[in-house]
């Protein structure tokens, strides 16, 4: 008798999307943006903080292709890191903000007003790894 083996789930669309909504958004645009901030800033940024801000892009588009190899792990921190992405930046322009020199207030008003459509992406991106469907496709290596 054969062992009862159960069918290959197929890797849904939206994990393909959502990688690539990862990768590009969250990961290229933001390691980008950030160092593009951190060279404008002439020197006033705290090295912890470029080096947090450019170290999180990198890991996140790292996590984002983890999870498109179909690592259930590579899910779980793409879920942690997408959020740290907004938080981070909500810090970052809210301790601008209140710095007593006003000049940096207009970049952080900015910034903030941007995390929005952030944070609308990434609860997409999360709810739709959440579902059944794409949690079924993450978890069948896990059975065998």
């Amino acid at each position: 008798m054969r062992p009862n083996r159960q069918k290959n789930i197929q890797r849904p669309f939206g994990v393909y999307a959502a990688a690539i909504v990862a990768v590009v958004n969250f990961g290229i645009l933001n390691f980008f943006g950030n160092y593009w901030e951190i060279s404008h800033s002439n020197g006033e940024m705290p090295f912890s903080v470029a080096y947090i801000s450019l170290g999180l892009s990198v890991f996140t588009a790292a996590a984002a292709v983890w999870m498109l190899s179909g690592d259930n792990t590579g899910r779980l921190v793409l879920l942690v890191l997408l959020p740290l992405n907004v938080l981070w930046v909500v810090l970052w322009s809210a301790t601008a903000l209140l710095d007593v020199q006003p000049a940096n207030d207009a970049a952080a008003v900015a910034a903030l007003m941007r995390q929005p459509v952030s944070g609308f992406v990434v609860a997409v991106i999360e709810w739709y790894l959440m579902t059944e469907k794409a949690v079924a496709y993450f978890k069948q290596n896990d059975r065998n």
